[in-house]
């Protein structure tokens, strides 16, 4: 039968971690490939949205934006994880932001300073809802067609991004 255009892209990772049990050294290297991942969706959604402009209302681009925002920041919350506290198998599983924020042990407070300092007027606890109020961003803006609205921090997002590249940029490094 001849090709009709589809194309057909497959690909395997013989000795990827994620198939087998994961060793130390392992988690150093997803570090690395997590943050590879992160960083090229940040320059993604950095050099094609304009975060200073943004028209919500008639933005056909923000849910897609956001969704990305979302993942990436998840993905840097993972490498923080793999490259300093370890991760479990299962922790793997989790794409809850708010629930990778807590299974830090270190640099929580790092992340959290500026942010709460620009956007939460110094109250940690504000800090804690804005990040309970997105944590499962990437989902609600996967699927933003089928809820009635939302409410989002955009400035806490964006500075939540640049937090945790500065972070991994400094700590996650080969």
């Amino acid at each position: 039968m001849e090709n009709s255009g589809n194309i057909t892209f497959h690909m395997e990772f013989p000795d990827c971690p994620q198939l087998r049990e994961v060793k130390d050294e392992d988690l150093i290297l997803l570090s690395y490939s997590a943050k590879h991942v992160a960083n090229c969706y940040f320059e993604l959604i950095m050099r094609n949205y304009d975060w200073d402009r943004m028209d919500i209302d008639n933005d056909t681009e923000f849910e897609m934006y956001m969704s990305f925002a979302g993942l990436t920041c998840e993905i840097y919350f993972k490498s923080i994880l793999f490259y300093n506290d370890g991760i479990s198998a299962k922790q793997r599983k989790i794409h809850d932001l708010k629930k990778l924020y807590d299974k830090l042990n270190t640099c929580r407070a790092d992340i959290a300073a500026k942010i709460v300092e620009e956007t939460c007027s110094g109250d940690i606890d504000m800090f804690s809802a804005e990040l309970e109020r997105i944590k499962i961003m990437f989902e609600q803006f996967r699927y933003s067609y089928e809820l009635n609205g939302y409410r989002i921090n955009i400035m806490f997002i964006k500075l939540l991004l640049f937090s945790l590249k500065r972070i991994t940029d400094s700590e996650c490094s080969e």
